[in-house]
């Protein structure tokens, strides 16, 4: 990593994940530590890691989702006769099933992902499908009545809706 030095600016081109070439001005300081500072947050505001938290909310979500796309995939009338919902056709809740497995992938790769550039925008869609998702099943329980599947469903979605929405607004 080396430095031009040209009219009292210093020009260097940092390395990231040894895949990216970033060419990044550094004004001199007039102590070493303004210069690795100034740097540092440039890198920080760049690639900031993921929060310990929001990896294992992806997990649990993930390990939610797979579970419950499974059983809906797989056993669609099981899933139907907990939450009292017989009016739903069998090849639509398939259809859902697969939706929550592709969900479920989803989560266990962002589980895995390096850095909140890479995972920003999932997180906010999680955060709007969450709060969508709760809004519908209250419907659904304003207009149907209340089973016991149906309750938990709109907490689950609840508690994710905020979860996803704390950390959109803190990691962001």
């Amino acid at each position: 990593m080396g430095g031009v030095l040209q009219g009292g600016v210093m020009s260097k081109t940092i390395r990231k994940r040894n895949r990216f070439v970033v060419p990044i001005r550094i004004h001199r300081g007039s102590y070493p530590n303004e210069i690795a500072g100034f740097v540092e947050t440039e890198q920080v505001r760049e690639n900031v890691g993921l929060a310990q938290g929001l990896r294992y909310l992806f997990l649990i979500h993930g390990v939610f989702s797979l579970s419950i796309g499974f059983l809906l995939y797989l056993v669609p009338l099981t899933w139907m006769g907990m939450t009292e919902q017989v009016f739903v056709a069998q090849s639509f809740v398939r259809v859902l099933g697969a939706f929550f497995v592709a969900l479920g992938f989803k989560d266990m790769l962002c589980f895995r992902a390096g850095c909140w550039k890479e995972i920003c925008i999932i997180v906010l869609m999680e955060a709007i499908l969450s709060l969508l998702s709760a809004i519908g099943v209250v419907f659904v329980i304003l207009f149907t009545g209340v089973s016991l599947g149906i309750l938990g469903m709109a907490f689950g979605f609840g508690i994710f809706s905020l979860a996803w929405s704390y950390f959109y607004v803190t990691c962001r």
